[in-house]
């Protein structure tokens, strides 16, 4: 569930309606990276010009950028007042390009009530959230993954493995077929027991010919596949 913060305005600013949104997307974005400097990352590609402006579609966007090969970096979530499209472009666009985004998705604001005014009468308040991305260099296998749900454990009959999130186009992994929901068990001769185990299979077998194990639908199958270099 997202976060929603509520810009509460003076007394004194009679024109609040007209508030400037140079600060919100700022005060209240959100780092998705546990502080990594992006500058620095060994994994990223600093973008070498302005953020691409998408449309943000909520049910879709995490495994669409997910396998277009971009990684989230941060969000700014707020509730706030009216403001013009080309506002909100301009100062989301403006805070993807300080925290070095790729991609920065704007969401079609939702209007959630009015807030009281006591200057001016109530007046309409909205709900404003944009994502921002970065592009990450090519994995190693190509996939995000997530830890067994005890629903998958059951259905499994075992508790050992990682499940696929997301496949990243023309990737070793989507090579070889892998599919969102597929079970990974083992790479080369490393069983796959955890989200650890993976990262340290894939440093291991880096750039080299490995056989891929993986539960679908309750059947087992075995794919040969050249891994991407580190």
């Amino acid at each position: 569930m997202k976060l929603r913060i509520v810009i509460v305005c003076s007394l004194l600013l009679s024109g609040c309606a007209s508030l400037s949104f140079e600060g919100p997307y700022a005060q209240f974005y959100q780092d998705k990276t546990n502080g990594e400097d992006l500058t620095k990352s060994p994994h990223v590609i600093l973008p070498s010009g302005p953020p691409e402006l998408l449309r943000g579609d909520e049910d879709a966007d995490k495994v669409r950028m997910l396998e277009d090969g971009f990684g989230l970096i941060g969000i700014s979530s707020f509730i706030g007042p009216d403001a013009s499209p080309v506002a909100v472009r301009n100062n989301a666009l403006a805070q993807g390009e300080k925290v070095h985004a790729s991609a920065v998705l704007v969401y079609p604001p939702k209007y959630v009530g009015h807030a009281d005014g006591i200057l001016s009468g109530a007046r309409p308040k909205f709900d404003y959230f944009v994502s921002y991305w970065i592009k990450i260099k090519p994995l190693v296998f190509g996939v995000h993954v997530d830890e067994l749900s005890a629903e998958l454990k059951q259905k499994i009959g075992g508790n050992r493995g990682v499940v696929v999130v997301a496949v990243l186009k023309n990737s070793p992994a989507s090579v070889v077929g892998i599919l969102r929901g597929d079970v990974l068990k083992q790479i080369g001769e490393k069983e796959i027991a955890d989200k650890k185990a993976l990262s340290e299979a894939t440093s291991q077998y880096a750039g080299k010919k490995v056989m891929v194990k993986f539960l679908r639908d309750g059947k087992e199958f075995t794919k040969e596949v050249v891994l991407n270099e580190k």
